[in-house]
């Protein structure tokens, strides 16, 4: 049995919570004081950080990163099905960026 990743298992409310309860924290006094002092480990919404600052904003910049990968997914899928523009091709598409066409969209990329 072979384990494949889908793109729709990640509950798209959770990633929202995520990104906006981890905006509230990095706008906060308490987070920049936690930054520049030594104490650990830094308390985030999501979990106790006990490595250093720089290495913890780059795991925050990742998940964000991330969390917008994953919902682009939910959000185009959303956005034509109001639009009453899904088509079969179009569903496939969106569930798997990965099998459009080299030239166009995410197969561009990669």
């Amino acid at each position: 049995m072979e384990f494949e990743p889908r793109m729709d298992n990640i509950p798209l409310s959770n990633l929202r919570e995520e990104f906006h309860y981890t905006h509230e924290m990095l706008l906060s006094s308490e987070f920049e004081a936690a930054l520049k002092g030594v104490a650990r480990p830094i308390k985030t919404p999501i979990f106790d950080w006990h490595g250093g600052g720089t290495d913890l904003l780059s795991t925050l910049v990742r998940r964000a990163i991330q969390g917008v990968e994953s919902y682009t997914v939910g959000a185009s899928w959303i956005k034509l099905q109001t639009m009453n523009r899904m088509t079969a091709d179009l569903n496939a598409q969106v569930r798997n960026p990965f099998s459009i066409q080299r030239g166009a969209g995410a197969a561009a990329a990669f």
